[in-house]
Parts: C-alpha cells; structure tokens; sequence
C-alpha cells in the first residue's frame, strides 16, 4: 500500500459476509431439524440441540450481517484504476 495520505482500501479476497452466509445455513438447517421436522426416533438430546442450535445461530447470523453491513458503509470502497496507487510509490 502506498504510504501516501490517501485512505487506500483495496477488495477483500473472500467476502465479508461468508460468516453470515455460513451462519445463516446452520441456522436453518438447525430449525429444519429442530422445530419443523422433527424425527420420531430422534434422540432428545439431539431435538434440543437443533432447537437451541436454531436459537443461537439465525439471531447471530442476523447480528453479524448487520454489523458487516455497517462498516462496509462506513468506509467506503476505492478501487485505483490505471495503476494511479503508484502514482507517489518511491518504489517504482
């Protein structure tokens, strides 16, 4: 990164929301087993770790998106175009 006085953010290379994608589908996959279909040879513990499972991850997956979505506002994206970062870089 140059260290010019240019705020310079470049692209994450995963996406920021992967946690909540990823936390999203446990939660409903939890919920599915949990609340909804609910196998009668199911043991009870098993019930009620999908319950609480669902319980836990949809309302942190709900968290984090919000969280992530407010900094990716707060600091918005610059993407150089031509090579214009290297501009000042006594580097090159």
């Amino acid at each position: 990164m140059p260290k010019n006085n240019k705020d310079l953010r470049l692209p994450p290379d995963i996406s920021p929301y992967l946690l909540s994608i990823g936390l999203l589908i446990l939660g409903l996959w939890c919920l599915r087993d949990g609340w909804f279909l609910p196998k009668q040879d199911m043991q009870g513990y098993s019930l009620l770790l999908n319950r609480a499972g669902s319980l836990i991850f949809l309302p942190w997956a709900l968290f984090d998106f919000i969280r992530t979505l407010k900094i990716a506002r707060a600091v918005p994206l610059t993407i150089p175009s031509n090579g214009d970062d290297r501009r000042d870089d006594p580097q090159r």
